[in-house]
């Protein structure tokens, strides 16, 4: 009998370690299947892309000692509705060499001059019955596109007369709040640390690369020509901006001072991309803040940059038909520079734009002093 009950024992230890092994065997198989599908899962393994572009109510550190100048807001007047002109008329006043900016909507091409906005600096208007700014800065080289609703109110801009790192400071009528124009942020006022919808950036080209495109929308001066293209060529000459921020130290030597880029800001991380890389790069595939991103220059020298997160998956690019479109490596599905796919399983489908900046290095650096920047 204890020869028996000493076997019936052993039998049963086996038992209870086989059974034991087949649980941890099981319980080793759930925990490489969840960990698989957490690799799956983009809120898992790329925090970063699921996150806000900014963290912070400013994506930069304002200082109040580093304004130029008193307020003065009568020295360049708002356009407030500004009316617009065909190409024939445009073709007669705008040399094919002269910048534009350039926004497309729904209701045409809407082409704004550079020598034009360097006078008005603000245009109060709609686009697609939207209430919008265009704003310029021929000091800091940038040029933006917000939506005036702030929550349930619709503002109207001015400039202050005051400059912010060779940036100009706007105001807005209704509560006399602060703004930088590069970023759309409100700086001081009722409004501080509230932040302007980017509805699109003004696309920077020439007058010669846009005229050809359909449903034009030009910009009507409101004054003589003479008066624009004066007043325009003086603040290229002066380069006054630069000027102004001298006090606070030299600019960034990495740079020339004017080199012209795009820049970001994303969690706290900021990047420039020379526009001169972008030209000679066509596209270019970076990570700024933990945020997946492509720069790309189209035929008619357009930048634009968009996120290459979609989809719960980060897309990866390749220039495709010489350089006319875009290839997805994992899909196979075709963009344009537009950042829409026009063909494959995500056609119709298209990569959201983050905020950024059109800026002179000297301007951006300033306002970003530990920004890196881009290269091929």
């Amino acid at each position: 009998m204890d020869k028996q009950a000493e076997t019936s024992a052993g039998k049963s230890k086996i038992w209870k370690l086989g059974v034991l092994l087949g649980l941890l065997v099981i319980v080793a198989s759930i925990i490489i299947f969840v960990q698989s599908q957490q690799e799956d899962d983009p809120s898992k393994w790329l925090p970063g892309e699921q996150s806000y572009q900014y963290s912070d109510p400013l994506s930069f550190k304002y200082s109040e000692n580093n304004l130029w100048g008193k307020v003065d807001k009568e020295m360049y007047l708002p356009l407030n509705h500004p009316e617009y002109i065909g190409v024939n008329i445009a073709n007669r006043i705008i040399r094919d060499r002269d910048k534009v900016y350039l926004v497309q909507a729904e209701q045409g091409n809407y082409v704004y001059p550079d020598f034009l906005m360097a006078v008005h600096h603000v245009i109060n208007t709609e686009i697609d019955s939207k209430p919008v700014m265009i704003t310029n800065c021929d000091l800091a080289g940038s040029c933006a596109l917000y939506s005036r609703k702030l929550n349930d109110q619709v503002l109207s801009f001015g400039i202050s007369g005051q400059l912010y790192e060779g940036n100009i400071v706007l105001y807005d009528q209704e509560t006399d709040s602060r703004w930088l124009q590069m970023k759309g942020e409100g700086i001081s006022g009722p409004l501080a640390h509230n932040r302007l919808t980017q509805t699109q950036s003004p696309s920077s080209t020439t007058w010669e690369k846009v005229k050809n495109l359909e449903n034009l929308k030009v910009l009507k001066p409101v004054r003589k020509l003479e008066y624009y293209r004066s007043i325009h060529n003086r603040i290229l000459k002066d380069q006054f901006g630069l000027q102004t921020v001298l006090p606070n130290g030299q600019p960034d030597p990495r740079l020339d001072p004017y080199d012209l880029g795009i820049g970001i800001s994303v969690h706290g991380e900021s990047l420039f991309v020379p526009v001169s890389v972008a030209y000679s790069c066509r596209m270019i595939q970076m990570e700024v803040g933990g945020w997946s991103l492509v720069v790309v220059r189209d035929e008619k020298d357009i930048i634009g940059i968009y996120r290459r997160f979609f989809g719960g998956q980060r897309l990866s690019f390749k220039l495709h038909d010489y350089g006319k479109k875009l290839i997805e490596t994992k899909t196979q599905s075709i963009w344009d520079f537009n950042g829409r796919c026009i063909e494959g399983s995500l056609k119709g489908e298209r990569l959201d734009s983050p905020r950024y900046s059109q800026a002179y290095w000297y301007s951006w650096s300033k306002i970003h002093p530990k920004s890196k920047i881009q290269d091929c």
